[in-house]
């Protein structure tokens, strides 16, 4: 039997058309993505601030346990990420380097690691500042905090850096 080259065109588009199948929905279409009140591996979440959202920026205030405090030596970088969810890569990152605290923070769709992308829907948001200045997984040394679930357009979105690593 002989194909011609195009047999791959409709393979593909058999392919594209049923992957929808498995896909659970974006927070902004009402699919469930947060988990509930319980802790997140052993680390209890932030309160979440009750601000409504509405805008297309995220901000708030970054500050810092006083314990913790104590244990910078200025050469630190803070990442400020915004993801869909409680995993994944982030949808949006501010990196600031030698941060003071309490420092004042905006995320915008000029945060954004995907351009183009609509930046709307929720988000959880993480504030970590990190010894090695690398954007990767937390290491030792580095501390973060956390509010698992807001929504972009919410400013007065506090964090408090209260976890060391």
């Amino acid at each position: 039997m002989r194909m011609d080259g195009n047999w791959w065109v409709a393979v593909v588009f058999l392919v594209v058309a049923g992957c929808d199948q498995h896909v659970a929905p974006l927070p902004e279409h009402g699919g469930p993505v947060f988990p509930s009140s319980r802790t997140m591996g052993g680390i209890s979440p932030t309160p979440v601030p009750s601000v409504s959202g509405g805008g297309s920026i995220l901000s708030g205030t970054i500050s810092i346990a006083p314990d913790l405090s104590a244990k910078l030596d200025g050469s630190e970088v803070l990442f400020v990420m915004a993801r869909r969810g409680m995993g994944g890569p982030p949808m949006a990152v501010k990196r600031i380097q030698q941060p003071k605290f309490p420092l004042t923070y905006t995320l915008s769709a000029a945060d954004q690691m995907v351009q183009g992308q609509p930046f709307s829907g929720e988000v959880s948001v993480v504030a970590r500042i990190d010894r090695d200045g690398s954007a990767g997984p937390p290491g030792p040394g580095d501390m973060e905090g956390l509010i698992p679930q807001t929504v972009i357009g919410n400013t007065g979105v506090d964090i408090i850096i209260d976890r060391a690593y």
